[in-house]
């Protein structure tokens, strides 16, 4: 699922063109502006909320708030991490391959008599 609600950025580049195809360049700038106060309300009221909820919930509930965010970052840093753990299982599996046949190509030792000498 890519992008915002799985819309990606080519429908989203599809839908703008169209709204101002649709509205004209008057009205979409008009439409732009009043998207933009109600996104900017939205935030702040979102703002507000989590405020007020981490105000409520006192020290202990900073700390589980601030304990999540630690575990939201951690598991970020995983996903981001992902591509380059199957590069090194990858390159691991091709030098446990390399090795095993360098082992099957290796001459078979040479048999001492004890001495140290072969005979």
């Amino acid at each position: 699922m890519d992008g915002i609600f799985g819309v990606g950025l080519m429908e989203v580049v599809i839908i703008l063109l169209a709204i101002f195809i649709i509205g004209g360049p008057e009205n979409t700038a008009k439409w732009a502006r009043e998207l933009g106060r109600w996104v900017g309300k939205a935030r702040r009221m979102w703002s507000e909320a989590v405020a007020e909820m981490e105000k409520d919930l006192g020290p202990e509930g900073k700390e589980l708030l601030d304990t999540t965010r630690q575990i939201t970052q951690a598991t970020r840093e995983v996903k981001t991490m992902k591509p380059a753990r199957k590069l090194l299982a990858e390159s691991t599996g091709l030098v446990n391959d390399v090795a095993k046949e360098v082992e099957g190509q290796a001459p078979e030792p040479p048999s001492s008599n004890g001495t140290g000498h072969t005979p």
